[in-house]
């Protein structure tokens, strides 16, 4: 019951500024690259062992993130480059807020989480460049449960709570586990897909 309170005042917090942001005709394309700014800021933070300041940094870059597509549907501004743009400047995100991990990592020499921040890196861009992939061949390729919000709250939890080295691990882990299973989920539509046809 409070968890739906406060998830409602959110909300409503939420809807008040997208509201404000559409009556000032703030593009939603502005919004988006305004993101990826707080991501450069967000990686430096990162870089210096800076924690407290990165973890509210990200919490302001997500809520860019929510910002531009809910101002573009308000405004009735939608477009399909809009929507490209969005998904392009997301993996500018996530490239810059692990490469500050990794400098982190580097400049504190401790090689182990430099690769594995590394391998999180990747787990995270290749989650939605598998689903990208597999929707030219298959309707829909959602399965998974490590997506881009799942690992900015990790991210933030790391950050906030004293947890870096947990954080990078469970997104190492299982953003590269969600790959596989997109690999092996499409491989079995397109069996079954085969298979019907072949019959």
């Amino acid at each position: 019951m409070i968890t739906a309170k406060i998830g409602q005042g959110c909300k409503l917090i939420i809807d008040q500024i997208v509201w404000v942001l559409s009556l000032l005709k703030i593009s939603p394309n502005l919004l988006t690259v305004f993101g990826v700014v707080m991501s450069l800021f967000t990686a430096a933070a990162l870089a210096t062992g800076h924690f407290g300041y990165s973890g509210a940094l990200l919490i302001l870059a997500g809520l860019f993130d929510m910002l531009d597509g809910a101002v573009a549907r308000v405004s009735k501004s939608e477009t399909s480059y809009g929507a490209f743009l969005d998904s392009v400047i997301d993996r500018y995100s996530d490239f810059i807020v692990m490469l500050g991990l990794i400098i982190y990592y580097g400049r504190a020499d401790r090689l182990t989480y430099v690769v594995l921040s590394g391998v999180a890196l990747m787990g995270s861009v290749l989650t939605s460049y598998a689903r990208a992939r597999a929707e030219c061949l298959i309707s829909s390729c959602k399965v998974g449960f490590l997506e881009r919000p799942e690992r900015v709250v990790i991210l933030i939890l790391g950050a906030l709570f004293n947890g870096m080295d947990a954080a990078v691990w469970v997104i190492a882990l299982f953003s590269n586990w969600t790959v596989i299973h997109r690999i092996l989920y499409t491989r079995k539509c397109l069996k079954e897909r085969s298979s019907i046809h072949s019959g």
